[in-house]
């Protein structure tokens, strides 16, 4: 099963639109953000956008974050994890969210997980981590935002437990 995986939004309410309906396209049932949606008002519009579950973390320029997860109670489809961790199981695949990048990096070495995802540099990349006797992938979808960098996405099968990063000028 494929799962987006986005972070970064910082209210760029274009990119998130064309991002979820590429998603929406594709049939993507799950989509987790890695923190800094940033406004209450963008958390309403990616909840309006996106068909599937949504599940999220906080990041650290959420604005008022008691109105962001209090607001999540409006969408059956939308879970707020709050700013410590987030946790899911898709597919039998073991998965945390984070913000940011060292405490994924912690996460993905208890060798609880499957794969971790993290946010908040901004920066697109992946890397396997050996922890437990379990191959975790430890993954950043960079920004869907547009702050001096390529807007992305990523995609995380469950299948083979691979990521795979899109620019958003590839959709």
């Amino acid at each position: 099963m494929k799962v987006a995986v986005i972070s970064d939004t910082h209210d760029n309410w274009p990119n998130l639109d064309r991002a979820c309906r590429y998603l929406n396209g594709l049939g993507i049932r799950w989509l987790l953000h890695c923190g800094d949606v940033c406004a209450p008002l963008t958390l309403l519009r990616l909840a309006a956008a996106f068909r599937g579950r949504i599940h999220l973390v906080l990041g650290n320029v959420d604005g008022d974050p008691f109105l962001m997860v209090t607001r999540t109670t409006e969408f059956p489809h939308l879970h707020h994890h709050g700013a410590e961790l987030g946790e899911v199981e898709i597919d039998g695949r073991k998965i945390a969210m984070q913000h940011y990048p060292t405490l994924a990096r912690g996460l993905a070495l208890t060798g609880r997980y499957d794969a971790v995802f993290f946010g908040h540099d901004h920066t697109c990349r992946q890397e396997v981590v050996e922890a437990g006797g379990r191959q975790v992938l430890l993954a950043n979808p960079g920004l869907l935002g547009d702050m001096g960098k390529q807007p992305s996405l990523g995609l995380y099968d469950t299948a083979d437990n691979s990521f795979r990063i899109l620019g958003l000028d590839e959709l």
